[in-house]
């Protein structure tokens, strides 16, 4: 007997929100039967995936979902037609089902439509497609009518929705998938992206199951709750569908029932709610209907994307309006200025949580204005669903997500504040240094989220905990990175030297947070207008609480630091040492132009992190630093250092050099500083292809043509023309620095200054300036083409021989010499490069070549295996087998590889026509005239049990009996005609195992003077053997 509590929140003429929460004994905990039906696309492009999720998905996904294995689904396949299949747990594992055809799926969606029309059954749906629909038009039209035969629904849907990637082009049709998404009964968006195709495949195929069952696993158990005063129930508002009399829910749901009705009149399990147990919520907040709203919001975003459902829309958010206003008076929008010192920040950011904060009721207002998302792409439309703002830097969010998973930012960030808050506070050390915006000091940028309770602090969010906690460093402008790469897209403009412009992180993502009408939209640096974009956290300032931050919170850390490089919370590896480096530049750039002591120590301040932090992360060996104190820069950038770690110091000087946004210098030094950025390679042959990535972008060899499969190799008369056009003297001299030596003197002379007196500012400026001064000498060319040619050809070097051994050849006497060619020149430079781009360009060639020749026989093998098992003649059969690609090469290749698998796994089953014949051909690599026809006429050895009941099964027996005459008849192996293999053994000196035996033991038993003959040849030939297992035992 249930126990029933409800909660009934009355929203007048809105109808009321009933909370059901429903408990019964364990003996009473009867599983309801849940009904699987799964949707899917089975068009050519899914290729091998169709087996794939048929035999081994879908029966992971029932087993972990509790389905009997004697229960029937039903399996909805289309592609160019719709088919309806009954299956249980065992038929899905023996499917032969195969990809074939276009992708049709309106049929798909009335059959679903037939199948759900039994209201008083619970499903959970699957629904998996990997490309565009080709019947849009009239699939959307059966969409537009699935609801209205779904709307009687008595109980619930869960759905599940794929969106398959199965190959690097295309996009699977999120409005497609829509149309039967829309039916979910629970509110939540379940659309997965998942790739299925390349080496990944084994993993995919797990991955793929668990985020089906993750997504419709859920208490099975249902109520049903019934009303005697006729039809009041509902799932959804607004009147989109219609009210029923009866609703089968789960133990804790909610549902809508109609205005003016009584809660007493409902029944749970037939059994009437007893009175005691209903309690009316007096003052309703929007908590409280957030399961309802949520359920509204899905439903919304999915008929937007669907299209042509305005009417149902303008219903929903009608009702929306209206309760919205039942929630929340209107008028109290109260406006408060972010001016203040954090301290007072702090007091008012929980009073102000509320309206800050971006509720379900404001995203489903804003959802009302967006306008035509049924006309967006697939992938714009299935981030919309997720909730993925639709602008440039929530698409790269939303690429980084499908590639490293999505991150809980909120988890990680809470557990963080609990450990600040859980530990000493830190003690001021450094009064001295204060955020000029709030009158933070370096501890009060971490001990002030102590001033907010604990019991409050855990209603803040993310945005809320970075206006109250982050790290004190030097304010800097530049313009925000919109790009997951910050090495190459990242350049400040200005650094804001000196005590008197530090600035804490959390004042700066205050004044973004918080800027609107009647407040300041941007902090400007003391005493000018220009505007601070963003802070470099610096430990140098205050190592205690640097360290203290970066202990307990480095996620909270990283998304400070992506806020000032990009303006958004997408934290990417490397953005704090891409900050750093191009601040170093700037400020050495800005010593040079006016050589003041607050620049000097703010640069003294930058440099002594970023070198800390490499050596620390990467590790940089004695000899390392030694090159690096050096005079002579080429050492650096051709010496003997690891790409990984040591190059990228040298790299991030050198963009003094280049101007950052112009075409040359993404491609020269963005990728070097990506490379530098932690990166970590599984092989050697990783690293190569890196290499060549970063040398095909670097030199721009067009792609003006797709070579295609076949056509004989020819060098291009064009390659040398086109890397010297877009790579020639002229070109790097019109987009880089007028005075480049200027600049990269002044680096390299504050770099050689910091290294002699990192902690006397007066020295290091004297030394600076007159280090500044000296000519460029050192590099012995003078000419500005030359330098280029000769930086371009030291960054290849470094690229292609990263490590000591690969560079330096170390004599009997420790001589060293150097292995690689001279490119200190201009002409030898030059050649370099030139070479350099030929063996690319080959390379990339025979790759294409291989690539595709891959995909044709590919295509190849999938069309002999329906080939073979559609036949039904042994003369075609054995025609067949010996089919090959179009380089000759055989697509079976003996008894091995996919096509046997797929054919012998298809042949066990028993819809296939002639497998009895098939098989004797497989089996015995004879026709039935017992003439050889495959694998040189030699019989297979293996167990047979599986074979013969295929034999049995079929009426077969007889046959299967000459079968086995034959097999041992030609138990003999048969090897290729005039040349040994490799062991030595040919038709004329046959091994044991050739001759029918397992073991060598078995042989000298069945036949010892053979044996002997045998063993004494092979000890002639030089092959010897251990005594074996059972004479040891003698």
């Amino acid at each position: 007997m249930p126990s029933t509590s409800v909660n009934v929140i009355d929203l007048g003429s809105c109808g009321s929100v009933l909370q059901f929460t429903c408990d019964v004994s364990d003996e009473e905990k009867e599983v309801t039967l849940w009904r699987n039906l799964i949707v899917l696309d089975i068009s050519g492009s899914m290729g091998m995936a169709v087996r794939h999720i048929i035999q081994s998905v879908i029966p992971k996904v029932l087993d972990a979902l509790g389905t009997p294995q004697t229960q029937e689904n039903t399996l909805i396949t289309f592609d160019s037609v719709t088919e309806v299949h009954r299956m249980t747990y065992k038929d899905f594992q023996g499917s032969t089902i195969m990809a074939r055809g276009t992708t049709c799926m309106a049929g798909a969606v009335l059959e679903a439509a037939n199948e759900l029309a039994n209201h008083d059954v619970p499903y959970r749906l699957i629904v998996v497609s990997d490309g565009a629909i080709g019947d849009r038009d009239q699939t959307l039209n059966e969409a537009a009518t699935i609801r209205k035969r779904t709307g009687m629904r008595t109980a619930p849907i869960r759905v599940c929705q794929i969106r398959l990637e199965t190959s690097t082009y295309g996009s699977p049709d999120t409005q497609a998938l829509t149309c039967l998404g829309q039916l979910d009964s629970y509110g939540c968006i379940d659309l997965y992206d998942v790739k299925m195709w390349g080496p990944g495949m084994a993993s995919s195929i797990s991955i793929l199951a668990q985020q089906i069952v993750t997504a419709l696993k859920g208490e099975s158990k249902l109520f049903s709750v019934s009303s005697s005063q006729g039809a009041v129930l509902a799932r959804l508002p607004g009147g989109i569908v219609p009210y029923v009399d009866k609703m089968q829910v789960a133990r804790k749901s909610t549902i809508l029932m109609k205005p003016g009705s009584r809660v007493e009149d409902l029944a749970v399990n037939e059994i009437s709610i007893d009175s005691s147990r209903i309690t009316r919520v007096d003052r309703i907040t929007e908590e409280d209907l957030s399961d309802l709203l949520l359920m509204v919001e899905s439903q919304v975003k999915q008929l937007m994307v669907i299209g042509g459902s305005k009417e149902q829309i303008d219903l929903m958010l009608k009702w929306v309006d209206e309760v919205s206003n039942i929630i929340t008076p209107q008028g109290n929008d109260e406006r408060t200025s972010h001016k203040a010192s954090t301290m007072l920040r702090r007091k008012k950011l929980i009073a102000n949580l509320g309206r800050h904060q971006k509720t379900i009721l404001q995203r489903l207002k804003e959802i009302g204005n967006a306008g035509m998302v049924n006309t967006l792409n697939a992938t714009m439309q299935a981030e919309f669903l997720r909730g993925v703002s639709n602008s440039n830097q929530g698409k790269s969010l939303a690429k980084r997500a499908a590639r490293m998973g999505e991150v809980d930012y909120e988890g990680l960030v809470e557990k963080e504040i609990e450990q600040i808050l859980n530990a000493e506070p830190l003690q001021e050390k450094r009064e001295d240094l204060i955020s000029f915006y709030s009158l933070d000091t370096p501890a009060s940028c971490l001990n002030g989220i102590s001033d907010i309770p604990r019991s409050q602090t855990k209603l803040l969010g993310v945005s809320e905990l970075m206006q109250v906690v982050g790290p004190l460093g030097i304010s800097f402008q530049a313009k925000s990175a919109d790009a997951p790469d910050p090495w190459a897209c990242f350049s400040a403009s200005k650094v804001f030297a000196g005590e008197s412009r530090l600035l804490n992180s959390a004042d700066l993502w205050t004044s973004r947070m918080q800027s609107g009408d009647g407040h300041e939209a941007q902090l400007f640096a003391p005493g000018t207008h220009d505007e601070i974009t963003g802070v470099l956290p610096l430990r140098s300032l205050a190592p205690e609480s640097y360290d203290r931050l970066q202990q307990l919170a480095p996620t909270l850390m990283s998304l400070h630091v992506s806020a000032s490089l990009r303006g958004s919370l997408v934290p990417m590896p490397g953005d704090l040492g891409a900050m750093a480096t191009s601040c170093c530049v700037r400020l050495a750039r800005q010593l040079s132009d006016d050589p003041t002591s607050a620049t000097a120590q703010t640069l003294l301040f930058a440099m002594n992190d970023l070198n800390s932090n490499l050596k620390k992360k990467l590790g940089m060996s004695p000899e390392v630093i030694l090159w690096m104190n050096g005079e002579d820069p080429r050492l650096a950038m051709a010496g003997d250092l690891n790409i990984a770690s040591e190059l990228k110091p040298f790299a991030g000087i050198l963009a003094g050099v280049l101007q950052p946004k112009k075409q040359l210098a993404d491609a020269i030094l963005g990728y070097v500083y990506y490379l530098g950025c932690n990166r970590k390679y599984d092989s050697p042959e990783a690293r190569t292809r890196t290499i060549q990535r970063f040398s095909r972008k670097l030199l721009e060899i067009s792609e003006k043509r797709d070579v295609p499969v076949g056509e004989i190799f020819s060098p291009d008369p064009d390659v040398e023309n086109l890397v010297y056009r877009e790579f020639s003297s002229e070109f790097l001299h019109q987009h880089t620095d007028p005075s480049p030596f200027k600049t990269l003197s002044c680096v390299w002379a504050a770099r050689a200054a910091y290294d002699k007196s990192p902690d006397d500012v007066p020295k290091f400026l004297e030394i600076f300036k007159e280090a500044v001064r000296q000519p460029w000498s050192f590099v012995g060319v003078q000419s500005q083409e030359e330098v280029m040619d000769i930086l371009s050809a030291l960054y290849l070097q470094a690229l292609q021989c990263p490590n000591l051994s690969s560079r330096i050849e170390v004599g009997e006497d420790n001589n060293r010499t150097c292995k690689l060619p001279d490119v200190t020149d201009e002409q030898s430079s030059r050649q370099y490069v030139s070479d350099l781009v030929r063996s690319i360009y080959t390379q990339r060639y025979h790759k294409n070549i291989r690539e595709k020749r891959e995909g044709e026989r590919k295509i190849l093998s999938e069309k002999l295996v329906s080939d073979l098992l559609s036949t039904t003649t042994e003369e075609e059969f054995i025609r067949l087998l010996s089919r090959a690609d179009n380089t000759g090469r055989p697509l079976l290749n003996g008894r091995s590889g996919d096509v046997w698998d797929d054919v012998i796994q298809n042949l066990l089953q028993s819809n296939v026509k002639s497998r009895t014949m098939k098989l004797w051909v497989l089996l015995t690599g004879r026709d039935h005239g017992e003439e050889p026809v495959f694998c040189q006429g030699n019989a297979i050895r293996s167990k047979m049990a599986a074979f013969q009941t295929v034999f049995e099964a079929e009426g077969a027996a007889a046959e299967w009996t000459q079968l086995t005459v034959v097999l041992k008849k030609y138990a003999r192996h048969i090897y290729r005609e005039g040349l040994p293999n490799r062991h030595g053994h040919s038709n004329e000196f046959p091994s044991y195992w050739a001759r029918g035996f397992d073991s060598l033991d078995d042989f000298q038993r069945a036949r010892p003077e053979e044996a002997a003959e045998y063993i004494e040849k092979r000890l002639l030939q030089g092959k010897l053997w251990a005594k074996s297992k059972k004479e040891g035992k003698k």
